[in-house]
């Protein structure tokens, strides 16, 4: 069968060198993999600068590979190259293959190609397998009207995306054909690529079975079927850390269950500034990434110290941080200086709920006035990563219709369900979304919830305190992770009891 096949190292790291099972590592699994399926055929390697010297040095791909160097990871860049192949007079049809993808099934990648060709469609591709199993597909020519498209698109190759994300705006434009699995994985949000120390933890585990079997010429199925077996290794690393820095509260809004929330009286107002960077630290030698937000139960702005613990939190440049606002008592200045070190990496949600002053004071009290304008200069700032807030409850939908419309033409709203914390509040849910079947919670998965005196609670609907997983300052994110694994696994057996039995945000996920 005809075709070039594209070794995608764009969004490649470090991490395809460390080891898997027996010394081997992600890239040496995908070489092997390649070498039992290509042999004629075009391979063209897209290594970025930030891997070419390594990989050069080491003389780590074979040399019958075309290796094309990329000065910069632009999509213009990366596109570019395959129309300067198309312009050569390469017109056979594009395999697209990411080079951290160890496990890649070839064989079902080029059962697509056969798929592709017989029904003349411009993309193929699969979709709700888990990331890393199948590559794309590409008609040449298609090449040049997604290099015209521009920055049209604001999803970038280099940090993932895949050419059916990279046409989205245009979907409706392009000819697709897409390969589904038996069932949705999509759910559970796997990557099998040696992307992050979370991805390579998975793909070890994959690469330890198989190797313990005696498998060497596996495909999807078999990966599948492992996954199926053995969903707590799901369970790899925390990716979001909620933590409480301060109880200090300026509103109490009437959809939160203050009534059964644990008593903080005895406690210290809120977390110091040391403590935070304690967990910072430890979090990025145990994770190398992560996404921090601040639990609302305290409104981050009251804070003494606020802009240290941004400070000490965005120091690693691998975290990003969720603020989550009622909009009430920040410095503007803070508000600038803030933007000024760290667009990109810091994200703002300000809930309001409301664009009707009476209805605010109903639904959350005083401070209207102040909350509305610091809400427009926040997303004034930060555009793209600010989000004003509402949260969608059972006979308000006229106030939604109008904050919808209101900040559409005005900022970036957002919408989010009602939470009634396990049955603790009236169920007020508009509808249901919960899903037909249930599976393990995504947040026990991944999250940890740290309350300010640094004891880990289940999950961020344990507003009691009822459950004690460890203190992560004393012992550390590592410890208090592996605390909660007989819970997750629990729940991978069908178990859901205690506070997870009546949930309702077990499927729901920030990032």
């Amino acid at each position: 069968m005809d075709y070039t096949l594209f070794i995608n190292f764009i969004n490649c790291n470090n991490h395809i060198f460390d080891p898997l099972v027996d010394g081997k590592s992600a890239l040496e699994f995908l070489i092997e993999r390649i070498g039992k399926t290509v042999s004629e055929n075009q391979v063209v390697a897209i290594v970025p600068n930030s891997l070419y010297a390594k990989i050069e040095k080491g003389n780590l791909l074979p040399s019958n590979w075309n290796i094309k160097k990329l000065s910069s990871s632009t999509n213009a860049q990366f596109l570019e190259l395959f129309l300067e192949i198309y312009k050569s007079g390469n017109l056979s049809p594009y395999v697209v293959i990411d080079g951290d993808a160890p496990f890649i099934d070839l064989e079902g990648t080029l059962a697509l190609l056969e798929n592709h060709k017989k029904f003349g469609v411009q993309l193929s591709n699969a979709d709700g397998f888990p990331l890393g199993l199948y590559g794309e597909i590409l008609d040449p020519e298609v090449v040049s009207a997604f290099v015209a498209m521009g920055s049209e698109s604001k999803t970038q190759f280099a940090n993932g995306a895949t050419f059916f994300d990279y046409i989205t705006p245009r979907i409706n434009q392009f000819d697709i054909e897409t390969h589904l699995p038996p069932k949705d994985y999509g759910i559970y949000r796997l990557r099998l690529k040696s992307s992050s120390v979370a991805d390579n933890l998975l793909c070890c585990r994959v690469a330890k079975a198989l190797a313990e079997s005696g498998n060497r010429n596996f495909t999807s199925n078999t990966i599948l079927q492992l996954l199926d077996e053995n969903q707590i290794w799901f369970r790899t690393r925390p990716n979001y850390f909620n933590i409480q820095i301060t109880t200090k509260n300026n509103q109490r809004c009437s959809y939160f269950p203050w009534n059964s929330l644990y008593d903080s009286t005895n406690l210290k107002p809120e977390m110091d500034k040391e403590s935070v960077a304690k967990i910072a630290k430890d979090v990025f030698e145990f994770c190398g990434e992560g996404v921090f937000t601040f639990w609302p139960i305290g409104e981050p702005a009251l804070h003494s110290q606020i802009e240290q613990i941004v400070e000490s939190i965005l120091s690693y440049p691998t975290f990003k941080l969720l603020i989550e606002t009622n909009g009430i008592g920040w410095d503007k200045n803070l508000l600038a200086r803030l933007k000024e070190k760290y667009e990109g990496r810091l994200i703002w949600i300000i809930t309001l709920d409301t664009i009707d002053e009476a209805y605010y004071s109903k639904l959350r009290g005083e401070g209207f006035s102040e909350a509305f304008k610091t809400a427009k200069f926040i997303y004034n700032l930060f555009k793209e990563n600010c989000y004003i807030q509402a949260v969608r409850i059972k006979g308000h939908e006229d106030q939604l219709a109008e904050f919808w419309k209101y900040w559409k033409e005005n900022g970036q709203p957002l919408v989010t369900k009602f939470d009634y914390y396990c049955g603790l509040l009236e169920d007020l849910r508009v509808v249901d979304l919960s899903p037909v079947e249930r599976f393990a919670c995504w947040h026990i998965k991944r999250d940890i919830n740290v309350l300010v005196d640094g004891r880990v609670v289940l999950c961020k609907e344990d507003v009691g305190a009822t459950t004690d997983f460890g203190n992560i300052i004393t012992d550390g994110v590592a410890s208090c992770f592996e605390n909660l694994n007989s819970c997750y696994e629990k729940q991978c057996r069908g178990c859901y009891d205690g506070l997870c039995k009546n949930c309702d945000e077990y499927y729901t996920f920030n990032f």
